[in-house]
């Protein structure tokens, strides 16, 4: 580096650490330096351009100093040049000590980070070491009027297991607020790392985020799982995640989940390809992929000829989703065939089998086969629950047998299977509807008896039947009792007509 005086060269520092001083310092004392002309200041009529100049080194920043002859000023001048020279020194070997300091604490990070990785997260190198990539950080300059004050960077935060790291998004993804952008950072630091990724909790985040339900973090947990699941098997994901047959299960049911059951086929294939031990789970996942699509035939043939031939038992949860396929499908032969046929390949149903059944024949008005259907169950040793004296109800209901649907409601409560107020509202309502507000009134005052605290709704649907029928004091007498127990009327009361 020359002064402006290209005459007069500027000679080099050797106090220690005077080179990274002297970058500390290059950005406060520029050159020419304002000190100069500041401080230096000649008397009139004397030349001060930078031919009559001659460098004074400052510990690497050059001062012009005059070249005539010194007088009062002038040494008053050096002797302050020299103090400052004397003031940075300390200045640049503490920036330094510093500096050094730095570096040693990096260092230390560097193994104790590499150190945790092989003996915790069991990550080896091919040649027996780890490649982090950190990047030498970057020497920091200060000026001078902030040297002793001068604040360094954080080092950045280690990154964490991977095992750590996937149980907390779990967590977060059944509090319902891990959102997508934060997913997809979670894979990016996986997937970033040398370490692989274990295999329970990958599984464990992907079932998570496939029966998670709409959040305002996350709109499709399903969805999300899918990609996240197709970054991991492209790239540098391969190499660290090996997933199993059970994250492939998961896919299968998380397809089926977000509406896409053609992926369903497409990930039983892979899971073929790979050569996976198949078990039931991985057919049930299949068989549910094809009804959704509404391709029961083709579940059917899966579920009667290709299980057995590759030595996979279907069980009854396999069953139910089939005959389920069938109804949906409005094939209730189909269906009743199928169910007769797994008892007789000693398959036992459970309840969910029998009200499937139920509901169906009720809900084509076969209500003496449903009660057939009834009785096997409760011979069998299984007992109906809600929903299937609820599709009985309906069905009773429906084809206008009201004295059957009444006789069975109140059996369903003898048995101690109780119904939610909205079930009792429904069925009061239906029965008034039909001008049945005496059997209606019967239910209204079983509910109560019942520990069932009648609602609003509850008494607007039973003043709403006495004033159809024309029952003006059995709706009064109703009214009174309603302010009576505190539930005061609002609109829906006060416009029956």
């Amino acid at each position: 580096m020359k002064c402006p005086c290209s005459a007069h060269p500027t000679p080099q520092a050797h106090a220690p650490g005077a080179a990274a001083a002297s970058q500390l310092l290059r950005p406060a004392i520029s050159h020419p330096s304002p000190v100069s002309r500041v401080r230096g200041g000649s008397p009139a009529g004397r030349p001060t351009g930078p031919a009559s100049c001659v460098p004074f080194l400052v510990d690497g920043g050059a001062l012009l100093l005059p070249r005539f002859p010194l007088g009062r000023q002038g040494l008053l001048f050096v002797a302050s040049a020299e103090r400052v020279r004397h003031r940075l020194q300390p200045a640049a070997a503490e920036a330094a000590a510093l500096v050094a300091a730095r570096a040693r604490a990096e260092r230390r990070r560097r193994r104790h980070s590499i150190a945790v990785r092989l003996f915790s997260g069991r990550t080896h190198h091919p040649r027996g070491r780890v490649e982090l990539g950190w990047n030498r950080p970057a020497m920091p300059t200060a000026r001078l009027s902030s040297l002793s004050t001068s604040s360094f960077k954080a080092p950045s935060r280690e990154r964490r297991a991977p095992l750590a790291a996937l149980a907390a998004a779990t967590e977060r993804v059944r509090e319902g607020t891990l959102s997508r952008q934060d997913a997809h950072h979670l894979f990016d630091e996986l997937l970033g790392q040398a370490a692989a990724v274990p295999e329970r909790g990958l599984n464990n985040f992907l079932a998570a985020l496939a029966r998670a339900p709409p959040s305002s973090a996350c709109s499709d947990g399903p969805g999300l799982a899918i990609a996240l699941f197709n970054r991991m098997s492209q790239g540098a994901g391969a190499r660290v995640v090996s997933p199993t047959l059970c994250t492939y299960s998961i896919l299968m049911d998380c397809c089926c989940r977000a509406g896409r059951p053609d992926l369903v086929v497409a990930f039983f294939g892979r899971l073929i390809r790979l050569g996976l031990r198949l078990e039931v789970i991985s057919f049930s996942n299949l068989l549910k992929g094809l009804c959704k699509a509404k391709r029961s035939n083709e579940a059917l043939d899966l579920l009667l000829h290709r299980m057995p031939e590759l030595d996979c038992a279907p069980d009854v949860f396999s069953y139910s989703i089939v005959i389920n396929g069938c109804f949906k499908e409005g094939e209730v032969d189909k269906a009743c065939n199928l169910f007769h046929e797994m008892i007789q390949l000693g398959v036992q149903p459970n309840v969910a089998i029998y009200t499937s059944i139920i509901d169906a024949l009720s809900k084509c008005g076969a209500m003496d086969k449903a009660e057939v259907v009834l009785r096997q169950m409760v011979d069998q040793g299984i007992g109906p629950n809600i929903r299937t004296y609820t599709s009985l109800i309906h069905g009773y209901s429906a084809s206008g047998q009201w004295k059957e649907a009444v006789r069975l409601f109140k059996k369903m409560i003898r048995l101690g299977a109780l119904p939610d107020t909205v079930m009792w509202n429904s069925f009061m309502d239906s029965l008034c509807k039909h001008r049945r507000t005496k059997d209606a009134r019967d239910i209204f005052d079983s509910m109560a008896a019942k520990g069932q605290k009648p609602d609003i709704f509850s008494y607007s649907t039973m003043l709403n039947g006495y004033a159809k029928e024309g029952c003006f004091d059995d709706m009064t007498c109703l009214f009174n009792s309603m302010l009576q127990n505190g539930i005061l009327p609002d609109h829906r009361v006060f416009n029956i007509d």
